[in-house]
């Protein structure tokens, strides 16, 4: 069980490392480059380490046992509601004058929250 987590955990860590390389990429690509419509596709090209990130998670997850998988359903529930209401208000506040808020900070913010319920929900159980 130890060894897959530590390759699950170097799993993740490579595709964070990916990601940080093919986001500043496809930026330099798009702004360098007249790409036409292959610009949709190097603008996607961030997508690919996001998604084995996900499918990496989501194998760890699966390994859990019930006690952590309830854990991590909770702070799923709690980062979706914060995420989903704050977003929300802050949309409906665009109407009176602040900026708009761009799509690209959604899923950090969900992700930031997923933490934060993490730990709210592990204080229940310890």
């Amino acid at each position: 069980m130890a060894d897959n987590a530590a390759a699950i955990g170097w799993g993740f860590a490579i595709a964070v490392l990916a990601y940080v390389v093919v986001l500043p990429l496809s930026i330099w690509t798009l702004r360098t480059f007249e790409l036409g419509a292959l610009a949709y596709l190097v603008a996607l090209a961030p997508m690919i380490p996001v998604i084995a990130g996900a499918a990496i998670i989501m194998r760890r997850i699966e390994g859990l046992d019930e006690l952590q998988r309830r854990i991590q359903v909770q702070a799923l529930g709690f980062s979706a509601m914060v995420t989903g209401l704050g977003t929300f208000a802050y949309s409906l506040m665009e109407r009176v004058g602040l900026p708009p808020l761009a799509l690209t900070w959604v899923l950090p913010l969900l992700i930031a929250l997923w933490g934060i319920g993490i730990f709210l929900a592990k204080r229940k159980y310890t």
